[in-house]
């Protein structure tokens, strides 16, 4: 497979700029909040359960869901 067009001279450009994956691998950024979102779209809705079964410590679970929130991935609601 040849590519051509604008897409065939590749160092002739970069997707470093506008790569949506990149930019979702910036905000989501770690393996245990990746883990925490499976979680959370699997149904888990207390912090403890998404710990629990996202097999993190509760510090490390807080500091992610924290970046988590910030970022504007989830929704902090209380119990």
């Amino acid at each position: 497979m040849k590519l051509s067009g604008r897409l065939a001279d590749r160092d002739g450009w970069t997707a470093a700029d506008w790569c949506p994956m990149e930019y979702a691998l910036q905000l989501i950024g770690t393996h245990s909040a990746m883990v925490l979102l499976r979680e959370a779209f699997w149904g888990g809705r207390r912090f403890d359960d998404l710990a629990h079964r996202a097999g993190v410590t509760e510090q490390i679970a807080a500091k992610r869901l924290r970046q988590l929130v910030e970022a504007g991935l989830m929704e902090k609601q209380p119990y």
